[in-house]
């Protein structure tokens, strides 16, 4: 009896992997985004940065992505993207503490994606600042 429970619940669990898993169709013209950058920032502040991002698809609208760690934010932090022909459109949005909002160019290789966005401090009324930064994204 314990071996057939057993079974009924991997089957179970099994089914809820296959299913909560979202599949991108090919023809979905985020899967040129998708996956693990490289990045090189730079800014007057915080001058060279280097970190990894990722995009990926969270939403069933083939014209949306979502960014980790975008600004070197943190891998837990998302920011939300457009895509419009080959540009990515980051509209403005607050994301910890920060208003952020610009755009970038993806390469005709689809494999380099060059940022350009303005970045606010807003958490605290004590040290707020405004920057323009320039990123440069490279597919792995």
């Amino acid at each position: 009896m314990k071996a057939k429970t057993r079974f009924s619940i991997l089957i179970i669990s099994m089914s809820f992997l296959f299913f909560s898993c979202e599949e991108i169709a090919t023809d979905d013209p985020r899967t040129i985004y998708i996956g693990m950058w490289d990045v090189v920032e730079n800014s007057g502040i915080f001058g060279s940065q280097y970190y990894e991002a990722e995009i990926f698809a969270t939403s069933s609208d083939e014209s949306i992505l979502s960014i980790a760690n975008f600004f070197g934010l943190g891998t837990w932090i998302e920011i939300e993207a457009e895509i419009n022909d080959d540009v990515l459109i980051i509209p403005f949005q607050t994301i910890e503490g920060y208003e952020i909002v610009g755009q970038g160019q993806i390469s005709s290789n689809k494999k380099i994606i060059d940022f350009a966005f303005t970045v606010e401090e807003v958490a605290t009324t004590k040290s707020t600042y405004s920057e323009e930064v320039t990123a440069v994204f490279t597919k792995q």
